[in-house]
């Protein structure tokens, strides 16, 4: 049905048997290993395991997360190789995926299991939409990233049912509100004016020019009755925009202006203890995913042990001190530059 006007895409069997065979998981593994950012990517997670050893706290849980790590990051990066290898279109595959969460987002909601996320230490979660997933704040970024492909799909994809894509968008950027997500609503709000930046400034006016299905005009003229759309859908929820959106910022009823304190309440706790976590141990860290509450010390097993850091800055500093910061910063380096 999302299929390209010029092709279809490659039956699974003949795809999977492509990516299985000799020479290409070679030139896949030659290809990982020539570029610098796999370089500094291996050099970080090296240092992270000398930084989680030394520490000698929960080692063997911060070695195996620190694995699952490795394997994550390697699958992604070998799955993007194979791509590029076989100049496969996953368009299909990555939009089913995006209707599927937006059904199990409505589903979860219809059936009133989409508001069971319990915090340790907020009071009051009930409002705090989670969906089909674990934590609010898992939900709201991940529908951001979601949103954001799709309106790239709308915008520049060259298939027939883009409609399908935008409709798609429109739902999870609703159920992304009710996350209460202000990570998640940033995320997405930044990679819309990426886009348009992109748009005007990058596609239309490149040397290589970039397939688009609409012109500027047609471009504005859409992101206008979103814009429209959009802040009549906030200012109908009661109380008007500027009330709903300082709620929103807030994250309470109360008040009528933007109050910074209470805007931070929900992270400066946490920022502050995992500071300090730092300044025990500032070369070599914590480890690696470990905590040092005493909810993580009576629970955390090699089966489970899950840790919320909330502020990735702070939490590399905690994990692995500054030697493993360092390599980190190395890794981003190789990457962005």
């Amino acid at each position: 049905f999302f299929s390209s006007r010029r092709r279809h895409t490659r039956y699974w069997r003949d795809w999977s048997s492509d990516v299985c065979s000799s020479d290409l998981l070679n030139s896949m593994g030659r290809s990982l290993i020539s570029q610098r950012w796999y370089i500094g990517l291996v050099f970080f997670i090296a240092t992270a395991a000398c930084t989680s050893i030394a520490t000698g706290y929960f080692v063997l849980i911060a070695l195996f997360k620190l694995l699952s790590f490795a394997i994550g990051t390697t699958a992604i990066f070998s799955g993007i190789a194979v791509l590029r290898a076989r100049r496969s279109d996953i368009t299909e595959w990555c939009v089913s995926y995006a209707t599927a969460v937006m059904f199990m987002s409505i589903l979860s909601m219809a059936l009133g299991v989409g508001y069971n996320y319990k915090s340790f230490g907020l009071e009051n979660t009930s409002e705090l939409f989670n969906g089909p997933f674990y934590h609010p704040n898992t939900t709201g970024p991940l529908l951001a990233l979601i949103a954001i492909y799709l309106v790239c799909v709308y915008l520049f994809a060259p298939h027939a049912h883009r409609w399908l894509a935008a409709t798609t968008g429109i739902v999870l950027v609703g159920v992304l509100v009710k996350t209460q997500s202000r990570t998640g609503l940033g995320s997405f709000l930044a990679g819309c004016v990426v886009i348009a930046a992109c748009y005007f400034f990058v596609v239309r006016r490149g040397a290589k020019r970039v397939r688009v299905n609409f012109r500027s005009l047609g471009f504005l003229a859409r992101a206008t009755c979103a814009a429209i759309i959009a802040i009549s859908a906030v200012a109908y929820l009661g109380g008007g925009f500027t009330k709903n959106v300082v709620s929103f910022i807030n994250k309470t009823t109360q008040g009528e202006e933007i109050d910074v304190n209470q805007t931070l309440s929900s992270r400066r706790a946490q920022v502050e203890q995992i500071y300090d976590n730092f300044k025990q141990s500032p070369w070599v860290g914590i480890g690696f995913e470990v905590g040092l509450g005493e909810h993580f010390a009576k629970n955390a097993t090699i089966f489970s042990a899950p840790i919320e850091k909330c502020f990735l800055p702070v939490a590399v500093l905690e994990e692995v001190g500054l030697i493993g910061a360092f390599a980190f910063v190395v890794f981003l380096a190789t990457f962005f530059l």
